[in-house]
């Protein structure tokens, strides 16, 4: 009980105040957002500062508070994460591919100049995968 009169002191959200025989009411949504959420009033919160059982319960918070985001929507894994970057490179790939065609086509260049473009955005597109690649070998090292 020391906990939640120590919480109450620092502004934690109940909807009704217990006493003698009268238990403590909590919207247990509105009590994570003020312990776990963005909505903190502790300006930085190390758990490192807190007792064992303080920074347990921290933890635990923290585990609940990402699986709350994540089934909002407001957190993805590292998977999905990665799926949708695939996705998007693929697209960016595309686009790149036929660039140089559509310019032809619609600006009537020469093909010179279209030869001009296709040879810089090779450039970039090898420096790019040797960028991803580069990424790729650090996370895995």
């Amino acid at each position: 009980m020391a906990s939640v009169d120590g919480w109450i002191r620092r502004g934690c959200p109940y909807i009704q105040r217990g006493e003698r025989g009268t238990p403590w009411v909590f919207d247990l949504l509105a009590l994570a957002e003020w312990r776990f959420g963005g909505k903190r009033i502790e300006a930085d919160i190390s758990p490192e500062d807190m007792t064992p059982k303080e920074r347990r319960d921290w933890y635990e918070g923290e585990k609940v508070r990402i699986a709350l985001e994540i089934d909002k929507g407001n957190l993805i894994t590292l998977d999905q994460y990665r799926e949708e970057m695939a996705r998007i490179l693929k697209q960016l790939a595309n686009a790149l591919e036929t660039l140089p065609d559509t310019l032809e086509r619609k600006c009537a260049l020469s093909g010179v100049v279209v030869d001009a473009i296709q040879t810089e955005m090779d450039k970039e597109r090898t420096a790019l995968v040797l960028q991803l690649e580069g990424a790729a070998d650090e996370r895995t090292a």
